[in-house]
Formats: C-alpha cells, sequence, structure tokens
C-alpha cells in the first residue's frame, strides 16, 4: 500500500512538473511572438487636426525621428502647438532645428518647452522620466488652454507613454492621442533576432512593470 501512495504521489509531481514545463513553453512562445507588439499603442482615430503634437524626449537618434515625425504633423497643419517636455535648460528651437537639420515653416512662437524638474515621488529617474514626461506637458497645456494632443515616442515606448499620460491626467478634460514613430531597428523579422531590439524590448518590459505600481 505504501508503495502504491508512494508511486501516485510521484505520478503527481511529475504530472504538476510536466503541466508547468508545458506553461513556461507557452509563456516564452507568446513572448517571442506578441512581446513587441504588446507594447505598441496607436490610436486609431485621430481628429483631422489637435491642439497640440507632443514629442517625448528620447537617446538622440531616436529623439531626432521623434520630432520630425512632430514637425510633420505640424506641416499638416493638423496640429497648432509643438510641445517638447522634459527638455534641458537653455533648448531652443532654432538650436534644435539645426542640430537635426530640420526645414519647417514652424515659428519659435508655436513652440513650448518644458525643463527637466526632480520630483521627490519618483525615487528612480529611470522609471520615472515618462511620468515626468507627461506631467510636464499637461501642465504646459492648462497653462495654455489646450484639450487635445498627439503624443509622439518611440513604438516600443507607447504602453508606458499612454499608462503616463492617462495616470497624470486623471479626471481632467484633456483628451490623448498616441503615434508611434518606428524606428529603423525595430524593423527585424522577427523581432527577437535582432539583439539590440531584445535588449530594448527586455529593458522597456522592466521598466514597464516598474510603471504600472509607480505612477499609480
Amino acid at each position: 500500500m505504501l508503495g502504491k501512495e508512494k508511486y501516485r504521489v510521484m505520478k503527481r509531481i511529475k504530472k504538476v512538473v510536466l503541466i508547468g514545463f508545458l506553461l513556461l513553453v507557452c509563456i516564452v512562445a507568446l513572448f517571442l511572438w506578441k512581446g513587441e507588439e504588446f507594447l505598441i499603442i496607436s490610436s486609431p482615430a485621430v481628429p483631422s487636426t489637435v491642439d497640440a503634437v507632443v514629442v517625448l524626449a528620447g537617446a538622440l537618434d531616436e529623439d531626432m525621428a521623434r520630432v520630425e515625425a512632430g514637425v510633420a504633423i505640424f506641416e499638416e497643419k493638423k496640429a497648432h502647438f509643438l510641445i517638447l517636455p522634459c527638455r534641458h535648460k537653455g533648448t531652443t528651437w532654432s538650436g534644435m532645428k539645426k542640430m537635426y537639420k530640420i526645414k519647417t515653416t514652424l515659428p519659435d512662437s508655436q513652440v513650448q518647452f518644458g525643463e527637466m524638474k526632480h520630483d521627490s515621488r519618483l525615487r528612480d529617474r529611470t522609471l520615472g522620466g515618462t511620468y515626468m514626461d507627461a506631467k510636464d506637458t499637461i501642465q504646459m497645456m492648462l497653462g495654455n488652454g489646450l484639450r487635445t494632443a498627439v503624443i509622439i515616442s518611440s513604438d516600443y515606448h507607447m504602453r508606458r507613454a499612454r499608462l503616463a499620460f492617462e495616470c497624470v491626467r486623471g479626471d481632467l478634460p484633456l483628451q490623448f492621442y498616441y503615434k508611434p514613430v518606428y524606428n529603423d531597428f525595430t524593423r527585424s523579422s522577427p523581432w527577437w533576432s535582432d539583439r539590440q531590439l531584445i535588449s530594448k524590448v527586455l529593458l522597456e518590459y522592466k521598466k514597464l512593470i516598474g510603471a504600472f505600481f509607480l505612477y499609480r
């Protein structure tokens, strides 16, 4: 009897281990299939015009592509202001145009800069930067009577950007739309075949998990 009971216990353990292994395989397969895609948020319906286009700051190569995407929306006369939150003090529009070699009719008077600030709520700046982008943007929008905006950032950053803006907005009468910028490195197929992209995606998931608890 004791031998049979031991056999049944071992059989149950093997079954649990097998189920756990298969579940892990399924999770890994799902991540490899949809891991990058899950991070990308894009608003399906954007109005013909909005009050502002907001370009979130990023690494130099990505920032250039983001700013160009924001300027393109303005040039199509779909936005009235360009908002660049959390930029270094002393940054000017003429300086950015020269640095990024941007040709545009967008005047300085329609560009709003936000300065990088410290918020004691956010102990980790790595997790808090996007939250500060949202806070900075919303303060500028309220100060200028703006109510609608298109938020631009790199594709893999969009889900965390939306989380930040929606959390900071709360019950304020503001409406945000989201437009991802697809950088060259995100065009690999499959996405996990690109080492650079794997690094960015894994780091973004780490930040997204932290942001889920920090922003609320």
